[in-house]
């Protein structure tokens, strides 16, 4: 499979360990949601999130969304039915700005999860504490993770069956947005609907768009087009993109 957790993107490690979180931390986000009972996890560090809800710009020129960092994590589990119902009945699924599935392969998760500092969590993703939690919940495969700085995302985007992940090194960011905000017209011909765009936090050159669609083979076939990769070319992207499909959840 083509996870992203293969071509290096993610992050449940937020989810996992906000589940732990101090008390001092679970009295400050109960003002915000509410806590089912006593030994129910913390509260997630920000205010739930509709999964097709990326930020509060739906602008394309948007260059300050209300969120602007999160955290890509990849995994796999044992049985993702088993692992859905545990994961559901946690409030922090539902901060959450994407639950994703594989195409190939339902036992690979990919979350992608707001994140207000990514040194932060960077530290919990290292707390052997939090692999311990994964293993309970049914996860048995190393967790890989991503951080990402969000440029720009689409708040008032549709419900959509897919996701694709899209992660390409570009010359340069400006040069290359200009050239994908151009194609726009080409990529709602083919059934796509733009979520986000970010770069990574090691490597600004490094643009992850996410795309959402109902139709993936009319997609797939896009992407296989050699339009698609003069356009790619002509938008300075410097080597072949790393593409992966993800089932919505």
């Amino acid at each position: 499979m083509s996870t992203f957790s293969k071509f290096s993107f993610f992050l449940i490690v937020l989810i996992l360990i906000a589940c732990g979180e101090n008390t001092t931390e679970q009295a400050e986000n109960a003002s915000q949601q509410p806590v089912s009972n006593t030994s129910q996890p913390n509260e997630p560090e920000t205010a739930p999130i509709s999964h097709d809800t990326l930020s509060a710009e739906a602008t394309k020129g948007a260059n300050t969304p209300t969120v602007s960092k999160c955290v890509l994590i990849a995994f796999t589990v044992n049985d993702f039915n088993s692992w859905n119902e545990n994961f559901k009945s946690k409030p922090v699924s539902e901060s959450l700005l994407g639950y994703l599935t594989h195409e190939d392969d339902a036992n690979s998760i990919l979350l992608i999860k707001p994140s207000r500092d990514h040194q932060e969590a960077k530290k919990k993703a290292e707390d052997p504490k939090f692999h311990n939690r994964l293993l309970k919940l049914g996860g048995n495969s190393d967790i890989n993770t991503r951080y990402l700085d969000i440029i720009w995302a689409n708040e008032s985007i549709a419900p959509h069956a897919y996701r694709i992940l899209i992660t390409h090194e570009v010359r340069d960011v400006n040069q290359w947005k200009t050239a994908f905000e151009a194609d726009q017209t080409n990529r709602e011909q083919a059934g796509l609907a733009d979520a986000f765009i970010a770069t990574d936090i090691e490597n600004p050159n490094l643009v992850t768009v996410i795309l959402a669609t109902d139709d993936l083979e009319k997609a797939k076939k896009k992407f296989r087009e050699p339009a698609t990769e003069k356009t790619l070319e002509q938008a300075g992207v410097i080597f072949k993109p790393e593409i992966s499909y993800w089932v919505s959840k």
